[in-house]
């Protein structure tokens, strides 16, 4: 009996609108308002191949800065002269110059326009990822990810993928091969399906215990953690068949984690209780 695919995927180049992938009917995922992803394209392409180099700095949650420099080479020396700092605003995507260079700074203004418009293929390859993740509980069946457990009641979404693709079949390919339910194969995915989940418990945990050493943590930032473990929990549900002898673990702890996030919510408990003693609470779970 087929359990489903793995799945992987070759993309060497891309560059397409993001107008197209949105018809395809995978609007939802297409990155929108990345004002900082825009910039980072429209500064390589200013600084490509010429005597220019840049340096980002100041990267915040409001903004982001960019410096472009000349290089000046005299017979064995170098030097550096500043060509152009522009200032990106991530929440509106509003450009502050501080520039002498108006080439420079029309140069900038068009591709970072064009950029906001277009995927290249890293962002092409978030894309799918995020549709492996998301919208199939994708199981990563190896540390770093690049081949994926996809369940056979996800044929549906994977025939929209494959479609996806074959649009642009001259330099992406998508590779499904197709695997049985024998032995070695439940054991495989129990193994991956056990260790990808926990890791992505690790990550949530590791988010809140950060912001609570720095002092940074929000009830924003903690519901955004409560969403995160909501979207485990309908992963383990999902894989509930493949978990098998390790689902009571694995739900234990994210179901442990989720709770202890709601209860810190509650500003009584979060004035009464030391961070150190809750990181430490957490790690117990």
């Amino acid at each position: 009996m087929k359990k489903g695919e793995l799945i992987f995927w070759e993309i060497s180049d891309l560059n397409t609108t993001k107008e197209k992938i949105e018809d395809m009917g995978f609007g939802d995922l297409v990155p929108r308002n990345d004002y900082r992803t825009a910039a980072v394209k429209a500064i390589r392409r200013l600084t490509k191949g010429k005597e220019r180099m840049y340096r980002k700095f100041n990267d915040n949650a409001k903004s982001v800065s960019f410096g472009v420099f000349l290089e000046n080479t005299f017979q064995d020396d170098i030097s550096l002269e500043k060509d152009m700092i522009v200032h990106v605003n991530k929440s509106t995507g509003r450009l502050d110059f501080s520039c002498k260079n108006q080439d420079a700074i029309d140069t900038f203004k068009t591709d970072y326009e064009h950029a906001q418009k277009t995927l290249d293929a890293t962002q092409f390859r978030a894309l799918v990822l995020r549709v492996i993740r998301r919208e199939c509980y994708g199981i990563s069946m190896r540390k770093g990810g690049g081949i994926y457990f996809v369940d056979s009641r996800f044929e549906k979404t994977k025939g929209r993928l494959e479609e996806l693709f074959s649009v642009f079949s001259q330099t992406c390919k998508l590779h499904l091969v197709p695997i049985y339910d024998d032995k070695g194969t439940v054991e495989a995915i129990e193994h991956a399906a056990s260790q990808d989940i926990t890791t992505e418990i690790n990550a949530i945990f590791a988010k809140v215990k950060e912001s609570m050493k720095k002092g940074s943590l929000t009830r924003r930032g903690l519901d955004g953690r409560i969403k995160e473990a909501d979207k485990i929990i309908e992963k383990v549900a999902v894989h509930e068949g493949n978990l098998r002898t390790q689902l009571h673990d694995v739900e234990l702890r994210v179901k442990g984690i989720k709770a202890a996030f709601e209860k810190l919510k509650d500003d009584a408990t979060r004035v009464a209780m030391d961070p150190e003693d809750f990181v430490s609470e957490l790690e117990a779970l």
